[in-house]
């Protein structure tokens, strides 16, 4: 996915709800004094692509998406109220939890998002790029 998005291939955006949920991750699975550490490589490596920080959500925005957004995992819906409200078109994700949500934004994993054709507007772009 990383390879796409810095090949120009996909836009990618992530929630700035998800900072907090990376150093979690990171924290529960490397020792406490690699921790820190492995947090900030992980976000220089995260940063060190071209994407865009989707920022949190204004409480009257969130409260709009509430009663939209049901999902098993209430934590995972501020995530995609960022997605709807900014306008993206997939949340890429390996959580299954976003199934949940399919009918309002499709939810892939890397792997499924990468298989699929391009859509006709990006092959009309290309073209007009003089690619393709």
């Amino acid at each position: 996915m990383f390879q796409a998005i810095r090949a120009g291939e996909t836009e990618a955006a992530i929630s700035f709800y998800a900072l907090p949920e990376l150093y979690g991750y990171v924290e529960s699975h490397f020792p406490q004094e690699e921790a820190n550490t492995t947090f900030r490589l992980s976000l220089v490596t995260l940063f060190e692509i071209p994407l865009t920080v989707l920022p949190y959500l204004k409480r009257t925005e969130r409260s709009l998406w509430r009663h939209r957004i049901q999902l098993r995992d209430s934590s995972d819906e501020p995530h995609a109220a960022v997605a709807l409200a900014h306008g993206c078109e997939a949340i890429i994700t390996y959580d299954q939890h976003f199934q949940d949500v399919a009918e309002l934004i499709p939810a892939y994993t890397p792997e499924e998002f990468l298989a699929l054709p391009p859509r006709a507007e990006d092959e009309n772009a290309g073209n007009e790029r003089g690619e393709g």
